[in-house]
């Protein structure tokens, strides 16, 4: 299974059952802990709202409901809605762009 499926896999685990531990992924993926690790890591990097809690009791928890129409836009077209809400005066349209964005991409700094 490549890293991006088993990402995949461990956020709608998680959505489902929220603190899962390292070892029951590892299993479930037939890859050492290391790995799973390596797949949080990167998860967390891209803005999943994951926080791991280390120690008896601890695991892999979500911070937050996940939306998950988050993040369909690419950099290029969150960039590209940004220039667009910068260009424009018109008040609906820069309110359609800060709902798009806040939808299906990453929310504008204003």
């Amino acid at each position: 299974m490549s890293p991006s499926n088993r990402q995949a896999e461990i956020v709608r685990d998680l959505r489902v059952k929220n603190d899962i531990t390292e070892s029951y992924f590892a299993a479930k993926f037939d890859v050492c802990k290391k790995t799973i690790r390596r797949d949080v890591a990167e998860l967390i990097a891209n803005h999943f709202p994951i926080i791991t809690v280390p120690g008896r009791g601890g695991g892999i928890r979500l911070t937050e409901t996940i939306n998950p129409h988050r993040d369909i836009f690419t950099i290029e077209q969150n960039e590209g809605l940004a220039e667009m809400y910068a260009e424009t005066t018109n008040p609906k349209h820069r309110a359609l762009i800060v709902e798009l964005l806040k939808t299906f991409g990453r929310p504008l700094l204003i």
